[in-house]
């Protein structure tokens, strides 16, 4: 087993399962989806009940709240390097738009001195290793559309659906046959809706 191997922290939301990555007690990801087999590990990795340190603990409470519809400031700890200037620009600039609101990449283009690099933020957003953490979520095209994001966009509006209050919110399984229906998504009633109901936490086995 590599010494890197990654520890799976798995959590059921609302709209599907969120994954969260940790290196020993450091957060190195979070992907949208179930568990997958880390890289560097041979063979399977087996399910345990303990998380990886209490930072791992105070992010499941907080995301546990940010899916009750709490608006939640994020305190993990995340390690940026090893990406460039331009993308940490951007989402520092997109970690400044408050709970509830949104902005364009065309407006985080200009914030950082140049219209023209709207592609450039989108580019960026994509490559952010800490969605909802970094809340990339938040930025809309130039005419108010949802665009691309790494979950999806079912995921993407649900997202924003939920820090907005709206009544109705999408699961990931109505989601995921909406895009297959180009978008037409069907809404379910919040109060048949629960935040992160388990937490499964996956950990490399032992190989000799």
């Amino acid at each position: 087993m590599s010494s890197s191997a990654s520890t799976q922290v798995v959590l059921s939301t609302p709209f599907g399962a969120l994954t969260l990555l940790y290196e020993k007690e450091a957060l190195r990801a979070v992907h949208f989806g179930p568990y997958r087999r880390a890289p560097g590990v041979e063979g399977a990795q087996v399910e345990r009940g303990t998380l990886p340190g209490p930072s791992a603990r105070s992010l499941v409470d907080d995301l546990t709240r940010y899916f009750s519809g709490v608006p939640t400031a994020f305190s993990a700890p995340l390690d940026l390097g090893g990406h460039t200037e331009f993308q940490q620009g951007v989402w520092r600039a997109i970690r400044a738009v408050p709970y509830g609101r949104t902005t364009t990449y065309g407006q985080i283009a200009a914030d950082l001195g140049d219209r023209n690099a709207a592609r450039a933020v989108g580019a960026a957003l994509g490559q952010n290793p800490f969605p909802i953490l970094i809340p990339c979520h938040r930025a809309l095209g130039s005419d108010g559309s949802l665009t691309g994001f790494t979950g999806g966009v079912a995921w993407k509006r649900a997202l924003l659906d939920l820090e907005n209050g709206q009544k109705d919110l999408f699961t990931a399984e109505t989601a995921e046959a909406a895009e297959k229906k180009q978008g037409r998504v069907e809404p379910v009633r919040t109060s048949s809706l629960s935040a992160c109901s388990a937490v499964k936490v996956f950990y490399p086995t032992a190989t000799t």
